[in-house]
């Protein structure tokens, strides 16, 4: 294995690694803090950009509201989400979920950071790739060739001066 397959192989792995922490964290606290998570997953209706957790109008206070009555009524992130989904729309999320379509929002950015980092691959490759010298002439003249030659050269410049 190359270096470089080495560290591609060590990227992806780190990166599944992160991307697994959040879940495994939330799946530790206790409801207050998975009240806060999913108030920053919803999208205030009323308020455009901002989530209910930064939003402090009417609405918003009875949705962070519904959100503690039905955690403390045992249901999950999850269900939570879909009754809010069912309520409002899939625009009252925060992120689009991850099915249909809306897969490119997710894997588009990634897709474009990978080939950013092949095109920079292959362009600083042939940056450093060393240079091929440059070939000897194959056709060397031999030394009575190159003695008529500077012979004429001389007898050439010598009637250029005479002439000037």
């Amino acid at each position: 294995m190359t270096h470089w397959t080495r560290l591609a192989l060590a990227c992806v792995f780190a990166t599944a690694l992160l991307a697994s922490l959040p879940q495994s964290v939330a799946l530790a606290d206790g409801p207050e803090q998975t009240a806060r998570e999913l108030e920053y997953m919803l999208i205030c209706p009323i308020c455009p950009g901002q989530t209910i957790a930064q939003s402090d109008n009417e609405i918003s206070r009875q949705m962070k509201a519904i959100i503690r009555r039905k955690l403390t009524e045992g249901e999950s992130k999850e269900q939570i989400l879909a009754f809010f989904v069912e309520r409002y729309g899939e625009g009252v999320l925060a992120a689009p979920p991850r099915q249909g379509f809306n897969w490119a929002v997710w894997a588009v950015p990634f897709v474009a950071l990978a080939a950013g980092a092949a095109v920079l691959f292959l362009v600083l490759r042939r940056a450093v790739r060393p240079r091929d010298a440059a070939p000897e002439p194959e056709d060397r003249l031999s030394d009575s060739e190159a003695q008529r030659y500077k012979e004429r050269v001389a007898q050439e410049l010598a009637q250029r001066q005479g002439k000037t």
